[in-house]
């Protein structure tokens, strides 16, 4: 007995064709080129549903692959209830659907639905590889720090070594001075030695005349230090003294300059002010003249009139 698909006539937009396990065992059983038999269940409007004998599943048949050229509509090709042999031509995995061919179409639709598979997959690895770039850049970036924090980390250690390589040198270095004051400590016997000599009359005297002129050369040098300090005293006070004498110099020659500015300011005011009176004199003068001729002229006008 045939057992009958369990899906719904036709799929919705997205919905799958067909239950998960009977899909994936007629997957299994029937790869691609696989010939079969089924029954026409429905039409859509791009193809027909059939329903694939003795497998519980349902096919797909696109108008494109049931004539060439492609027909209108499917049921100028196919009738529903009516026995098809077909030939499987792809798989949808998210859709759960079987494409399937009429024979004599069935090579061509192999190959172009191979050539759409190509394409599609190496659209979804560009996009996978799109997608793994910021994860390995990230993971590139945070690599980057950890190996920062491990140099950082190793480098007090390095310190810390060549410090401790450091440490007992030094220590070496410091016995050394302690060694040779123990040898200082360990020479007095010599001196011992040197004390047993006799001491004779003349190692006496050597040693007077010795101590004498230790104190005689400390006293000549005091002199010569007083010396010293005494011509630097006076090189200093001289250099006081001349410089108060330039300053002194200084001041007057800028009173002397200020006091000559101040009586020329002085006489160009004298000077302006004669040039200004003798100016106003000669005004005057010439105003009376005008007056008195003025005066003279009208008295001989009015005499004559008289006359």
């Amino acid at each position: 007995s045939e057992v009958k698909a369990a899906a719904t006539p036709a799929a919705r937009g997205g919905d799958p064709v067909n239950e998960l396990m009977p899909f994936l065992d007629f997957v299994e059983h029937h790869p691609v080129g696989t010939s079969i038999t089924g029954t026409v269940d429905a039409y859509s409007s791009h193809g027909a549903y059939i329903t694939i004998a003795g497998t519980g599943v349902r096919g797909y048949v696109p108008l494109r692959m049931m004539a060439a050229p492609t027909p209108r509509s499917a049921k100028s090709i196919m009738k529903v209830d009516s026995s098809v042999t077909l030939v499987v031509v792809s798989f949808n995995g998210s859709r759960r659907s079987i494409d399937c061919a009429v024979p004599d179409m069935a090579d061509r639709a192999i190959a172009e639905a191979a050539a759409e598979a190509d394409e599609h997959d190496a659209a979804t690895a560009d996009v996978l590889l799109e997608q793994q770039a910021p994860a390995k850049e990230k993971a590139a970036a945070k690599k980057a720090p950890a190996k920062k924090k491990a140099a950082a980390k190793k480098a007090p250690t390095k310190k810390k070594a060549a410090a401790k390589k450091n440490a007992p040198v030094k220590k070496e270095a410091a016995k050394k001075p302690a060694a040779k004051k123990e040898a200082a400590t360990t020479s007095p016997p010599k001196q011992l030695a040197a004390d047993k000599a006799p001491v004779t009359k003349a190692s006496v005297k050597k040693d007077a005349a010795k101590k004498i002129a230790a104190k005689k050369a400390p006293a000549k040098q005091a002199p010569a230090a007083a010396m010293k300090m005494t011509s630097t005293n006076k090189m200093t006070s001289t250099n006081k003294v001349t410089t108060k004498k330039a300053a002194a110099k200084k001041a007057a020659a800028k009173t002397a300059t200020t006091k000559t500015a101040a009586t020329r300011k002085v006489t160009t005011k004298k000077v302006a002010t004669k040039k200004a009176a003798t100016k106003k004199a000669a005004t005057k003068k010439a105003v009376t003249k005008k007056a008195v001729t003025k005066k003279a002229a009208a008295k001989k006008s009015a005499a004559s009139k008289e006359a």
